[in-house]
């Protein structure tokens, strides 16, 4: 199943390296040292959040290849300020796309 197919159908916990194929995040995640409460809370944020963070940031960057860079950065930037003791919430996450998308548009326009 391909990157695309995979978010079409929902991403979940084991297509995390679909999804992600540049960063294994599964591998990044056991080399982190971090509490199996963390790594499953990680995971839970990533499968209840992940369709929906994506649908958002479709709706402002039309290109879908992007838009899956944008989500990976988006999630490995959630989980380093997860592993240093951060709280990551789905708020959390918002905030860290929409700094990446603003990021993003001001390129756009530079």
């Amino acid at each position: 199943m391909g990157t695309i197919a995979a978010i079409s159908v929902g991403l979940k916990r084991e297509s995390v390296a679909k999804i992600i194929p540049n960063h294994d995040l599964g591998i990044c995640m056991m080399r982190m040292p971090m509490e199996q409460a963390q790594r499953e809370k990680f995971l839970q944020l990533f499968d209840a959040h992940a369709d929906e963070l994506f649908s958002y940031c479709r709706s402002r960057i039309r290109d879908q290849t992007r838009a899956l860079e944008l989500i990976e950065a988006t999630f490995m930037k959630s989980w380093d300020h997860m592993r240093i003791g951060r709280q990551l919430n789905a708020g959390r996450l918002y905030k860290v796309l929409d700094e990446l998308l603003h990021t993003e548009n001001t390129k756009s326009f530079a």
